[in-house]
Formats: structure tokens, C-alpha cells, sequence
């Protein structure tokens, strides 16, 4: 009785967000005051550069590598200067939204691929998003409680990384809600709006991920491997596609290129 009470309760992606939410900020609490430590000085306390909000405001400073961070912490330093508790509270924000991410991608992914939620003898014949919900909730509360992210929280500067995580996950993310969506046996004129946002927030959030830290460059792979193991594995229909995956990794390429300075 409980536990199908919790269940129902859970197939509402709401109370799991909340609890994420709380969870964060509990574990997280005595952490807003703790000092810049290693690469958080030269970053932050001894960078001039982000003491002017106004040299990262314009577009070619913002198309440089860990440029969008940077100018989370020129934000930072705008309205706190070096007063901890304003960096690491932008931190644990951060680690909530990819607790809410990693939520919402296993959704996805086992709604598209339901048979693996019946791999943990979890039987969603009728009930498929209430134990898809607990799911979801039990692989966000691993990411987000574990120990293992405490350096990515606590050490400021390694707000690259999460920053790098919460856009690569939205790009994923994204194309797979596109993805869904084309597949739907609908009236396209209706859905051509939606999907083409969709589809620009996932090149948007890309975009943004190389941006936070150079490790993003693996997307356009990651993003092909969704599609291989998600919607499609087909040679036939690959083939099809393979015109459109030259010109999507030639452009990547060509960005990733520009961003560096290389171009």
C-alpha cells in the first residue's frame, strides 16, 4: 500500500524535483562559506578580468573556450565581489538543474526504451510512468547526493565541468524530445514550430557546452549514439542520413575551430 502510494506520487516529475531540490540544499549547507581554495585564486580571487562585467559581453568574448563560466563569474564578482557565499550558491543552483537533467533523460530514455526499466523486474504494463518515475528519481538522487560530486560543487572553479554537464545533458536532452516528437504519427504543420525549437535548443545547449569546457567537443558523437541505440540502427536508413551527419560534424568542426582560435 505504501509503496504503491509513493509510486503514484512519483509518476509526477514535481514531487521528484522538489525532492532533489531539498536533498541538494541539505547536503550542500555548510558549504557557503568555505574559502577559495588551489585554482579558485588565479580563476577568481586574483583575476582582474572578471572584475569588469562588460569584457565578457560582447559576442566575440563570449565565443571563447569557457567564456559563458567566466562571465557567471564576472556576474558573481558584479554583485557579491569576492564574498564566497554568492559563488557557491550559483554551484549547488547549477548541481540541482543537472540533478533535474539527469531526471528528465532517464525519463526519456526509458520511454523510448521501456524494456530496460523491465530489466530491474519493475512490471510497468499498466503502470509504465509510475515505475519509470522511481526510476528516474533513484539515477537522479545517485548523481546528485553522491560523494563523488563534491568537487564539482564545493570547488568553485569546477563550475566548468558542471556547466559543461548541465548544457551537454540539455543538448541530449532536447534532441530527444525533437526526436519523440517527429516520430508521433501527427499532423507535422502543427508540431514544425515545436520541433524546429526543439532542435534549436539542442544545437543552442551544445553550443553553450564547449563554451563552458572543451570536453563537450565528444556531443556530436554522443548525440549520434542516441539516435543509434534510441530511434534507429538501421544500415538502410543510416545511409540516408549520412549526408546530414558529414555537414553536422563539419560545422561542429568548423565551430570548435573558430572558438579556439584556430580559424
Amino acid at each position: 500500500m505504501v509503496s504503491s502510494f509513493l509510486e503514484k506520487r512519483l509518476s509526477s516529475s514535481w514531487p521528484a524535483f522538489i525532492i532533489i531540490l531539498f536533498s541538494v540544499l541539505i547536503i550542500y549547507s555548510n558549504t557557503y562559506n568555505s574559502p577559495f581554495t588551489f585554482d579558485d585564486r588565479p580563476s577568481i580571487a586574483e583575476n582582474k578580468s572578471i572584475r569588469n562585467l562588460s569584457n565578457y559581453l560582447s559576442p566575440g568574448k563570449l565565443l571563447e573556450p569557457r567564456a559563458i563560466v567566466d562571465l557567471t563569474f564576472a556576474l558573481n564578482y558584479k554583485f557579491g565581489k569576492l564574498n564566497v557565499f554568492g559563488y557557491h550558491l550559483v554551484n549547488v543552483l547549477v548541481h540541482i538543474i543537472n540533478g533535474f537533467l539527469v531526471y528528465l533523460l532517464v525519463s526519456a530514455i526509458l520511454n523510448q526504451r521501456p524494456e530496460l526499466a523491465n530489466s530491474y523486474d519493475l512490471s510497468i504494463s499498466e503502470s509504465a510512468d509510475v515505475s519509470i518515475g522511481t526510476l528516474s528519481l533513484f539515477a537522479a538522487m545517485i548523481f546528485a547526493v553522491h560523494p563523488i560530486q563534491t568537487q564539482a560543487v564545493t570547488y568553485i572553479v569546477q563550475r566548468y565541468a558542471s556547466m559543461a554537464a548541465m548544457f551537454y545533458m540539455g543538448s541530449i536532452l532536447f534532441y530527444i524530445y525533437a526526436r519523440t516528437l517527429q516520430r508521433r504519427k501527427t499532423d507535422k504543420s502543427n508540431n514544425k514550430l515545436h520541433l524546429s525549437g526543439l532542435y534549436a535548443l539542442s544545437i543552442a545547449c551544445g553550443l553553450l557546452a564547449f563554451l563552458s569546457k572543451q570536453n563537450a567537443a565528444t556531443l556530436p558523437g554522443v548525440i549520434l549514439l542516441t539516435e543509434y541505440l534510441l530511434f534507429n540502427g538501421t544500415w538502410h536508413d543510416w545511409k540516408k542520413k549520412m549526408p546530414w551527419c558529414v555537414l553536422v560534424f563539419t560545422c561542429w568542426l568548423l565551430f570548435i575551430l573558430f572558438a579556439l582560435n584556430l580559424l
